[in-house]
Protein backbone atom coordinates (compact mmCIF):
# COMPACT_ATOMS: atom_id res chain seq x y z
CA UNK A 1 0.00 0.00 0.00
CA UNK A 2 1.31 3.57 -1.06
CA UNK A 3 0.65 6.83 1.37
CA UNK A 4 1.85 10.01 -0.30
CA UNK A 5 3.48 12.14 2.08
CA UNK A 6 3.24 16.44 2.04
CA UNK A 7 6.72 16.50 0.62
CA UNK A 8 5.54 14.76 -2.46
CA UNK A 9 7.21 11.88 -1.13
CA UNK A 10 5.46 8.36 -0.96
CA UNK A 11 5.30 5.66 1.99
CA UNK A 12 5.17 2.54 1.31
CA UNK A 13 3.64 -0.20 3.63
CA UNK A 14 3.94 -3.91 2.52
CA UNK A 15 1.88 -6.61 4.17
CA UNK A 16 3.14 -9.98 4.69
CA UNK A 17 -0.04 -11.98 3.08
CA UNK A 18 1.63 -15.66 4.33
CA UNK A 19 -0.72 -15.55 7.59
CA UNK A 20 -3.85 -15.08 5.77
CA UNK A 21 -3.36 -17.50 3.38
CA UNK A 22 -2.10 -19.71 5.53
CA UNK A 23 -5.61 -19.04 7.46
CA UNK A 24 -7.67 -19.55 3.86
CA UNK A 25 -6.05 -22.79 4.06
CA UNK A 26 -6.77 -24.21 6.79
CA UNK A 27 -10.50 -22.97 6.41
CA UNK A 28 -10.15 -24.65 2.77
CA UNK A 29 -9.17 -27.94 4.93
CA UNK A 30 -11.81 -27.35 7.90
CA UNK A 31 -14.44 -26.66 4.75
CA UNK A 32 -13.32 -30.22 2.86
CA UNK A 33 -13.10 -32.14 6.00
CA UNK A 34 -16.23 -31.30 7.14
CA UNK A 35 -18.15 -31.92 3.55
CA UNK A 36 -16.13 -35.41 3.45
CA UNK A 37 -17.68 -36.47 7.11
CA UNK A 38 -20.78 -35.19 5.97
CA UNK A 39 -20.57 -37.44 2.53
CA UNK A 40 -18.77 -40.37 4.49
CA UNK A 41 -21.14 -40.53 7.78
CA UNK A 42 -24.03 -42.67 7.55
CA UNK A 43 -26.01 -40.48 9.31
CA UNK A 44 -27.26 -37.21 9.97
CA UNK A 45 -24.56 -34.65 10.84
CA UNK A 46 -25.29 -31.48 12.24
CA UNK A 47 -24.39 -28.32 13.58
CA UNK A 48 -26.47 -26.99 16.90
CA UNK A 49 -26.43 -24.12 18.66
CA UNK A 50 -25.30 -23.82 22.30
CA UNK A 51 -26.14 -20.82 23.56
CA UNK A 52 -26.57 -20.82 28.00
CA UNK A 53 -25.85 -24.11 27.36
CA UNK A 54 -29.37 -24.96 26.19
CA UNK A 55 -29.41 -26.72 22.66
CA UNK A 56 -31.21 -24.47 20.20
CA UNK A 57 -31.52 -24.56 16.31
CA UNK A 58 -29.87 -26.94 13.78
CA UNK A 59 -27.59 -25.54 10.81
CA UNK A 60 -25.34 -26.74 8.24
CA UNK A 61 -26.84 -30.46 8.05
CA UNK A 62 -25.99 -33.08 5.64
CA UNK A 63 -28.29 -34.94 3.07
CA UNK A 64 -29.54 -37.63 5.27
CA UNK A 65 -31.76 -36.21 7.84
CA UNK A 66 -33.90 -34.85 4.72
CA UNK A 67 -33.90 -37.69 3.39
CA UNK A 68 -35.43 -39.74 6.67
CA UNK A 69 -37.48 -37.26 7.67
CA UNK A 70 -38.90 -36.00 4.52
CA UNK A 71 -38.68 -32.61 5.72
CA UNK A 72 -36.53 -29.96 3.46
CA UNK A 73 -33.50 -28.00 3.96
CA UNK A 74 -35.31 -24.90 4.98
CA UNK A 75 -37.79 -26.80 6.99
CA UNK A 76 -35.35 -28.35 9.04
CA UNK A 77 -33.01 -24.63 9.68
CA UNK A 78 -36.19 -23.18 11.47
CA UNK A 79 -36.80 -25.98 13.82
CA UNK A 80 -35.48 -26.54 17.28
CA UNK A 81 -32.99 -29.28 17.79
CA UNK A 82 -35.58 -31.11 20.38
CA UNK A 83 -38.47 -30.98 17.32
CA UNK A 84 -36.34 -33.55 15.74
CA UNK A 85 -37.21 -36.43 17.97
CA UNK A 86 -40.60 -38.01 19.05
CA UNK A 87 -41.73 -39.24 22.40
CA UNK A 88 -40.35 -42.54 23.53
CA UNK A 89 -42.71 -45.04 24.84
CA UNK A 90 -44.25 -44.67 28.67
CA UNK A 91 -41.24 -47.03 30.26
CA UNK A 92 -38.50 -44.12 28.73
CA UNK A 93 -37.73 -41.33 29.82
CA UNK A 94 -39.42 -38.05 27.44
CA UNK A 95 -37.91 -36.09 24.97
CA UNK A 96 -37.10 -32.85 27.73
CA UNK A 97 -35.65 -34.86 30.73
CA UNK A 98 -33.55 -36.89 27.85
CA UNK A 99 -32.11 -33.63 26.49
CA UNK A 100 -31.90 -31.53 29.54
CA UNK A 101 -29.52 -34.82 30.86
CA UNK A 102 -27.43 -34.45 27.71
CA UNK A 103 -27.22 -31.04 27.83
CA UNK A 104 -25.73 -31.62 31.30
CA UNK A 105 -23.35 -33.82 30.39
CA UNK A 106 -22.32 -31.92 27.21
CA UNK A 107 -21.50 -28.87 29.81
CA UNK A 108 -19.66 -31.25 31.81
CA UNK A 109 -17.90 -33.14 29.70
CA UNK A 110 -18.12 -31.96 26.22
CA UNK A 111 -19.65 -35.13 25.04
CA UNK A 112 -23.45 -37.61 25.67
CA UNK A 113 -25.13 -39.79 24.15
CA UNK A 114 -28.96 -40.70 24.02
CA UNK A 115 -31.33 -42.84 22.02
CA UNK A 116 -34.56 -41.17 21.07
CA UNK A 117 -37.23 -41.51 18.05
CA UNK A 118 -36.56 -39.61 15.26
CA UNK A 119 -39.64 -37.49 14.27
CA UNK A 120 -40.96 -37.32 10.76
CA UNK A 121 -43.10 -35.56 8.72
CA UNK A 122 -45.25 -38.68 8.30
CA UNK A 123 -44.48 -40.48 11.67
CA UNK A 124 -41.37 -41.95 13.62
CA UNK A 125 -38.87 -42.94 10.82
CA UNK A 126 -36.60 -44.91 13.24
CA UNK A 127 -34.89 -45.30 16.30
CA UNK A 128 -31.78 -43.17 16.48
CA UNK A 129 -28.86 -42.78 18.48
CA UNK A 130 -27.68 -39.39 19.09
CA UNK A 131 -23.93 -38.22 19.54
CA UNK A 132 -23.25 -34.65 20.60
CA UNK A 133 -19.70 -32.89 20.98
CA UNK A 134 -18.80 -29.28 21.90
CA UNK A 135 -17.23 -27.67 19.12
CA UNK A 136 -14.38 -25.68 20.43
CA UNK A 137 -14.90 -22.77 18.63
CA UNK A 138 -14.04 -18.90 20.60
CA UNK A 139 -16.22 -16.98 18.64
CA UNK A 140 -19.64 -19.30 18.66
CA UNK A 141 -21.17 -21.62 21.05
CA UNK A 142 -22.57 -24.79 19.45
CA UNK A 143 -22.30 -28.85 19.47
CA UNK A 144 -21.66 -31.26 16.46
CA UNK A 145 -24.65 -33.62 16.30
CA UNK A 146 -24.28 -37.12 14.99
CA UNK A 147 -27.55 -38.95 14.10
CA UNK A 148 -27.52 -42.54 13.21
CA UNK A 149 -29.90 -45.22 12.76
CA UNK A 150 -29.61 -47.71 15.74
CA UNK A 151 -30.56 -50.49 13.19
CA UNK A 152 -27.69 -49.41 10.39
CA UNK A 153 -25.20 -51.75 9.98
CA UNK A 154 -21.63 -50.33 10.01
CA UNK A 155 -20.83 -49.82 7.09
CA UNK A 156 -23.93 -48.73 5.32
CA UNK A 157 -26.42 -50.14 3.15
CA UNK A 158 -24.04 -50.72 0.05
CA UNK A 159 -21.19 -51.59 2.37
CA UNK A 160 -22.96 -53.95 4.18
CA UNK A 161 -20.86 -57.34 4.69
CA UNK A 162 -21.53 -60.78 3.62
CA UNK A 163 -22.97 -62.04 6.43
CA UNK A 164 -25.16 -58.76 7.29
CA UNK A 165 -26.28 -58.78 3.68
CA UNK A 166 -27.07 -62.35 4.25
CA UNK A 167 -29.15 -61.58 7.51
CA UNK A 168 -31.26 -58.89 5.76
CA UNK A 169 -32.24 -61.09 3.32
CA UNK A 170 -33.15 -63.91 5.34
CA UNK A 171 -35.23 -61.29 7.40
CA UNK A 172 -37.19 -60.89 4.11
CA UNK A 173 -37.78 -64.07 3.28
CA UNK A 174 -38.69 -65.42 7.16
CA UNK A 175 -42.71 -65.93 6.99
CA UNK A 176 -44.19 -64.25 9.92
CA UNK A 177 -42.54 -60.84 12.22
CA UNK A 178 -38.91 -60.01 13.05
CA UNK A 179 -38.85 -58.06 16.18
CA UNK A 180 -35.47 -57.04 18.27
CA UNK A 181 -35.67 -55.66 21.61
CA UNK A 182 -33.83 -54.31 23.95
CA UNK A 183 -33.93 -55.84 27.81
CA UNK A 184 -36.95 -53.82 28.84
CA UNK A 185 -39.39 -54.86 25.62
CA UNK A 186 -38.33 -51.74 22.97
CA UNK A 187 -38.92 -52.67 19.39
CA UNK A 188 -35.28 -51.78 18.26
CA UNK A 189 -35.50 -52.87 15.10
CA UNK A 190 -38.44 -54.77 12.66
CA UNK A 191 -39.14 -56.31 9.86
CA UNK A 192 -42.28 -57.69 8.41
CA UNK A 193 -43.77 -60.54 6.14
CA UNK A 194 -47.30 -60.83 7.55
CA UNK A 195 -50.14 -60.55 5.45
CA UNK A 196 -51.49 -57.27 5.41
CA UNK A 197 -48.51 -55.45 7.30
CA UNK A 198 -45.74 -54.37 4.97
CA UNK A 199 -42.73 -52.90 5.87
CA UNK A 200 -43.99 -49.29 6.16
CA UNK A 201 -46.93 -49.98 8.12
CA UNK A 202 -44.51 -52.03 10.75
CA UNK A 203 -42.19 -49.40 11.17
CA UNK A 204 -45.38 -47.13 12.11
CA UNK A 205 -46.81 -49.81 14.51
CA UNK A 206 -43.86 -51.69 16.05
CA UNK A 207 -41.05 -49.04 15.99
CA UNK A 208 -39.59 -47.53 19.17
CA UNK A 209 -42.90 -48.84 21.20
CA UNK A 210 -43.11 -51.56 24.14
CA UNK A 211 -45.29 -54.97 23.45
CA UNK A 212 -48.11 -52.98 25.85
CA UNK A 213 -48.57 -50.60 22.48
CA UNK A 214 -49.60 -52.94 20.03
CA UNK A 215 -50.47 -56.29 21.28
CA UNK A 216 -53.48 -57.32 23.88
CA UNK A 217 -52.78 -56.89 27.27
CA UNK A 218 -52.72 -60.54 28.10
CA UNK A 219 -50.42 -61.00 25.22
CA UNK A 220 -47.61 -58.33 26.24
CA UNK A 221 -47.54 -59.40 29.91
CA UNK A 222 -46.32 -62.72 28.12
CA UNK A 223 -44.03 -61.21 25.80
CA UNK A 224 -42.30 -59.52 28.60
CA UNK A 225 -42.29 -62.57 30.76
CA UNK A 226 -40.59 -64.50 28.29
CA UNK A 227 -38.22 -61.58 26.97
CA UNK A 228 -37.49 -61.06 30.28
CA UNK A 229 -36.85 -64.67 31.32
CA UNK A 230 -34.80 -65.87 28.44
CA UNK A 231 -32.41 -62.77 28.65
CA UNK A 232 -31.53 -63.90 32.30
CA UNK A 233 -31.35 -67.62 31.49
CA UNK A 234 -29.75 -66.84 28.06
CA UNK A 235 -31.71 -69.39 27.20
CA UNK A 236 -34.13 -69.22 24.00
CA UNK A 237 -38.10 -69.93 25.07
CA UNK A 238 -41.30 -68.80 23.26
CA UNK A 239 -45.00 -68.25 23.97
CA UNK A 240 -48.37 -68.32 22.40
CA UNK A 241 -50.89 -65.13 21.98
CA UNK A 242 -54.02 -64.52 20.79
CA UNK A 243 -54.30 -60.86 18.08
CA UNK A 244 -57.66 -60.24 16.73
CA UNK A 245 -57.64 -58.28 13.47
CA UNK A 246 -60.38 -56.91 11.61
CA UNK A 247 -62.62 -58.56 14.06
CA UNK A 248 -61.39 -61.96 13.50
CA UNK A 249 -59.31 -64.19 16.37
CA UNK A 250 -55.67 -64.82 14.63
CA UNK A 251 -53.10 -67.49 16.72
CA UNK A 252 -49.55 -66.66 16.80
CA UNK A 253 -46.19 -68.33 18.16
CA UNK A 254 -43.14 -66.14 19.15
CA UNK A 255 -40.10 -67.44 19.33
CA UNK A 256 -37.54 -65.72 21.86
CA UNK A 257 -33.62 -65.87 21.66
CA UNK A 258 -31.27 -63.26 23.71
CA UNK A 259 -28.49 -61.71 22.01
CA UNK A 260 -25.72 -62.62 24.46
CA UNK A 261 -23.64 -59.58 26.14
CA UNK A 262 -25.77 -57.04 24.03
CA UNK A 263 -28.71 -56.92 26.28
CA UNK A 264 -31.21 -57.44 23.61
CA UNK A 265 -33.31 -60.12 22.25
CA UNK A 266 -34.98 -61.33 18.76
CA UNK A 267 -38.41 -61.80 18.95
CA UNK A 268 -39.86 -63.95 15.58
CA UNK A 269 -43.67 -64.33 15.54
CA UNK A 270 -45.33 -66.97 12.79
CA UNK A 271 -48.85 -66.83 12.33
CA UNK A 272 -50.09 -70.08 14.01
CA UNK A 273 -53.89 -69.69 13.02
CA UNK A 274 -53.80 -72.71 10.11
CA UNK A 275 -52.26 -75.01 12.98
CA UNK A 276 -54.23 -73.80 15.73
CA UNK A 277 -57.34 -74.73 13.26
CA UNK A 278 -55.48 -78.04 12.28
CA UNK A 279 -55.26 -78.86 15.60
CA UNK A 280 -58.51 -78.19 16.97
CA UNK A 281 -59.72 -80.43 13.74
CA UNK A 282 -57.48 -83.62 14.95
CA UNK A 283 -59.23 -83.09 18.36
CA UNK A 284 -62.57 -83.15 16.82
CA UNK A 285 -61.51 -86.60 14.51
CA UNK A 286 -60.25 -88.51 17.71
CA UNK A 287 -63.46 -87.65 19.87
CA UNK A 288 -65.61 -88.52 16.80
CA UNK A 289 -63.27 -92.81 17.09
CA UNK A 290 -64.04 -92.51 20.78
CA UNK A 291 -67.57 -92.25 20.49
CA UNK A 292 -68.94 -96.01 21.75
CA UNK A 293 -71.61 -97.27 21.11
CA UNK A 294 -71.73 -95.96 17.33
CA UNK A 295 -73.00 -98.32 14.25
CA UNK A 296 -71.22 -98.01 11.03
CA UNK A 297 -73.92 -95.96 10.06
CA UNK A 298 -73.43 -93.14 12.17
CA UNK A 299 -69.86 -93.25 12.21
CA UNK A 300 -69.66 -92.31 8.80
CA UNK A 301 -72.52 -90.37 8.91
CA UNK A 302 -70.76 -88.03 11.59
CA UNK A 303 -67.19 -88.31 9.58
CA UNK A 304 -68.79 -87.13 6.05
CA UNK A 305 -70.12 -84.14 8.19
CA UNK A 306 -67.13 -83.07 10.10
CA UNK A 307 -65.25 -83.60 6.89
CA UNK A 308 -67.47 -81.42 5.09
CA UNK A 309 -66.69 -78.48 7.32
CA UNK A 310 -63.34 -79.29 7.77
CA UNK A 311 -62.46 -78.76 4.11
CA UNK A 312 -65.38 -76.43 3.21
CA UNK A 313 -67.57 -78.58 0.92
CA UNK A 314 -71.04 -78.90 -0.16
CA UNK A 315 -70.82 -82.80 -0.34
CA UNK A 316 -69.50 -85.86 1.01
CA UNK A 317 -69.64 -89.41 -0.49
CA UNK A 318 -67.98 -92.57 0.40
CA UNK A 319 -67.36 -94.47 -2.93
CA UNK A 320 -66.78 -98.05 -3.85
CA UNK A 321 -64.89 -98.87 -6.99
CA UNK A 322 -66.23 -101.49 -9.28
CA UNK A 323 -65.31 -103.07 -12.80
CA UNK A 324 -67.87 -102.84 -15.42
CA UNK A 325 -67.80 -103.51 -18.95
CA UNK A 326 -63.99 -103.74 -18.87
CA UNK A 327 -63.90 -100.09 -17.24
CA UNK A 328 -63.90 -99.08 -13.88
CA UNK A 329 -67.04 -97.44 -11.95
CA UNK A 330 -67.41 -95.84 -8.48
CA UNK A 331 -70.60 -96.13 -6.29
CA UNK A 332 -72.29 -94.04 -3.92
CA UNK A 333 -72.30 -96.05 -0.35
CA UNK A 334 -73.14 -92.80 1.90
CA UNK A 335 -73.21 -89.52 1.24
CA UNK A 336 -73.93 -86.19 3.32
CA UNK A 337 -77.45 -84.64 2.75
CA UNK A 338 -77.64 -82.60 -0.33
CA UNK A 339 -79.78 -80.84 -2.84
CA UNK A 340 -77.51 -82.08 -5.66
CA UNK A 341 -79.63 -85.24 -6.35
CA UNK A 342 -76.54 -87.31 -5.29
CA UNK A 343 -78.14 -90.30 -3.52
CA UNK A 344 -76.76 -94.02 -1.89
CA UNK A 345 -76.13 -96.79 -5.42
CA UNK A 346 -76.01 -93.86 -7.77
CA UNK A 347 -73.16 -94.85 -10.46
CA UNK A 348 -70.70 -92.59 -11.74
CA UNK A 349 -67.31 -93.55 -13.95
CA UNK A 350 -63.94 -92.80 -12.51
CA UNK A 351 -62.16 -90.94 -14.75
CA UNK A 352 -59.05 -88.48 -14.51
CA UNK A 353 -59.76 -86.30 -11.24
CA UNK A 354 -59.39 -90.29 -9.49
CA UNK A 355 -57.14 -92.05 -11.51
CA UNK A 356 -54.56 -91.30 -8.68
CA UNK A 357 -56.93 -92.09 -6.10
CA UNK A 358 -57.00 -95.74 -7.90
CA UNK A 359 -53.25 -96.05 -7.49
CA UNK A 360 -53.26 -95.25 -3.91
CA UNK A 361 -52.80 -91.95 -3.88
CA UNK A 362 -54.65 -88.52 -1.76
CA UNK A 363 -55.47 -86.05 -4.34
CA UNK A 364 -56.49 -82.32 -3.83
CA UNK A 365 -57.54 -80.55 -6.64
CA UNK A 366 -59.42 -77.10 -6.23
CA UNK A 367 -59.74 -76.17 -9.71
CA UNK A 368 -61.36 -79.08 -11.75
CA UNK A 369 -61.31 -76.47 -14.92
CA UNK A 370 -59.46 -78.43 -18.28
CA UNK A 371 -59.55 -82.32 -16.84
CA UNK A 372 -60.90 -84.84 -19.75
CA UNK A 373 -63.70 -85.99 -17.40
CA UNK A 374 -66.90 -86.22 -19.13
CA UNK A 375 -69.16 -88.57 -16.77
CA UNK A 376 -67.67 -88.71 -13.42
CA UNK A 377 -69.08 -87.19 -10.27
CA UNK A 378 -67.92 -83.78 -10.61
CA UNK A 379 -68.93 -83.30 -14.51
CA UNK A 380 -72.26 -84.29 -13.85
CA UNK A 381 -73.01 -82.60 -10.62
CA UNK A 382 -70.70 -79.61 -11.89
CA UNK A 383 -68.50 -79.37 -9.39
CA UNK A 384 -65.57 -77.61 -9.55
CA UNK A 385 -63.12 -78.40 -6.51
CA UNK A 386 -62.39 -81.80 -5.10
CA UNK A 387 -60.47 -83.80 -2.31
CA UNK A 388 -60.63 -87.59 -2.08
CA UNK A 389 -58.17 -89.73 -0.56
CA UNK A 390 -58.29 -94.19 -1.30
CA UNK A 391 -60.26 -96.78 1.08
CA UNK A 392 -57.93 -99.55 1.73
CA UNK A 393 -59.15 -102.68 2.73
CA UNK A 394 -56.77 -105.68 3.61
CA UNK A 395 -54.15 -103.20 1.37
CA UNK A 396 -56.30 -103.65 -1.61
CA UNK A 397 -57.93 -99.81 -2.80
CA UNK A 398 -61.66 -100.33 -2.53
CA UNK A 399 -62.99 -97.20 -2.79
CA UNK A 400 -61.88 -93.64 -1.84
CA UNK A 401 -63.30 -90.60 1.10
CA UNK A 402 -64.40 -87.83 -1.38
CA UNK A 403 -65.30 -84.26 -1.01
CA UNK A 404 -66.27 -81.82 -3.33
CA UNK A 405 -67.62 -78.37 -3.86
CA UNK A 406 -69.06 -75.93 -6.33
CA UNK A 407 -66.67 -73.49 -6.40
CA UNK A 408 -62.79 -73.61 -7.19
CA UNK A 409 -60.46 -72.03 -4.88
CA UNK A 410 -56.84 -71.06 -5.42
CA UNK A 411 -55.60 -73.72 -2.42
CA UNK A 412 -56.58 -75.27 0.30
CA UNK A 413 -55.57 -75.00 3.73
CA UNK A 414 -52.37 -76.24 5.05
CA UNK A 415 -53.01 -80.03 6.57
CA UNK A 416 -55.93 -80.67 4.48
CA UNK A 417 -54.21 -83.89 2.88
CA UNK A 418 -52.73 -84.79 6.49
CA UNK A 419 -56.41 -84.73 7.74
CA UNK A 420 -58.15 -86.56 4.54
CA UNK A 421 -55.14 -89.04 4.75
CA UNK A 422 -56.36 -89.83 8.13
CA UNK A 423 -59.92 -89.96 8.14
CA UNK A 424 -59.26 -92.30 5.26
CA UNK A 425 -57.40 -94.38 7.09
CA UNK A 426 -59.51 -94.42 10.37
CA UNK A 427 -62.85 -95.61 7.88
CA UNK A 428 -60.40 -97.75 6.13
CA UNK A 429 -60.08 -99.57 9.72
CA UNK A 430 -63.77 -99.48 10.63
CA UNK A 431 -64.64 -101.23 7.39
CA UNK A 432 -62.23 -103.98 8.14
CA UNK A 433 -63.09 -104.02 11.44
CA UNK A 434 -66.95 -104.64 10.38
CA UNK A 435 -65.75 -107.53 7.57
CA UNK A 436 -63.71 -109.36 10.60
CA UNK A 437 -67.02 -108.93 12.89
CA UNK A 438 -69.02 -110.43 10.27
CA UNK A 439 -66.22 -113.62 9.31
CA UNK A 440 -66.42 -114.12 12.62
CA UNK A 441 -70.34 -114.23 12.78
CA UNK A 442 -70.06 -116.40 10.09
CA UNK A 443 -67.94 -118.50 11.67
CA UNK A 444 -69.40 -119.08 14.85
CA UNK A 445 -72.96 -119.64 13.34
CA UNK A 446 -71.22 -122.48 10.81
CA UNK A 447 -69.27 -123.68 14.13
CA UNK A 448 -72.79 -123.87 15.54
CA UNK A 449 -74.67 -126.12 12.84
CA UNK A 450 -71.88 -128.18 12.99
CA UNK A 451 -71.95 -129.22 16.51
CA UNK A 452 -76.01 -129.72 16.63
CA UNK A 453 -74.95 -131.70 13.36
CA UNK A 454 -72.93 -133.76 15.69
Amino acid sequence: MAVREEDDNYLFVLRSLAFHLQIMKILEERSAQLSALHAATEGGVLKVSFVNKQLGKADQLNSWLAKKTHYSYEELSQMEFKDLFGEPSSDYPSVELTLMKAQREVARHGKAIFNLPLQGKEGICCEAQVVLCALEIPSEQAVLAVISDVHATAGGGDKLSKEAQELVCLRQTLPGLYLKVDDKGKVLEVSSNLPGVDQAQAQHMFLGKMPADFWPADAAARAMFTIKECMAVRVSSHFEFEWPEQGQAHYYDATVAPLEERGEAIVWVKDASDKRVYDQHLHELYNLTQQAGLSMTEQVDRMLQLGQRMFEADLGVVLRFEPHRNRLTSTVLYTTPNSFNVERHMEFAVEECLQDVVQGSTVLLPDLTGLSCTRCLHREKEFNSLVAAPLLVDGQVEGALCFVAKTARSRFAPGTEELLGLMARLLSLRIELRQADKMLGDAARMFSRTLDEV
